[in-house]
């Protein structure tokens, strides 16, 4: 509700154009830059509390575009992928033929100490 009140006080400030002027010594009609700048702080002000105090209504809004071509080959990656898994078992399947797998696992023999 505070916000929307301060809605109203803008209307009201910008409207009240009738204290903006007065007449001078010589009964010319003068603008009070100090009434008009007061004025102005007073808007800014109250824009400033609502934009942070209720952002998503009287928040700034920015508007990103993006504009470009975005292409990604996949047939070229998973092609690709697929060599590789290619190449990898046929390596695997010329290592287990050429060389026979020990039944059991041998042991390196512990390190020789040099004294």
């Amino acid at each position: 509700m505070q916000v929307e009140s301060w809605g109203d006080d803008i209307i009201d400030i910008s409207n009240a154009s009738n204290i903006d002027t007065y007449l001078d010594d010589k009964g010319k009609v003068r603008i009070d830059g100090e009434v008009v700048n007061r004025s102005k702080l007073k808007i800014a002000a109250r824009q400033w509390l609502m934009a942070r105090l209720h952002h998503e209504r009287f928040g700034d809004r920015i508007k990103t575009d993006v504009e470009g071509v975005l292409t990604v080959d996949h047939v070229e990656l998973l092609d690709g992928a697929r060599r590789r898994r290619e190449k990898a078992e046929a390596h695997t399947k010329r290592l287990t033929h050429s060389v026979p797998m020990p039944a059991t696992p041998e042991v390196d023999p512990p390190p020789q100490q040099v004294h």
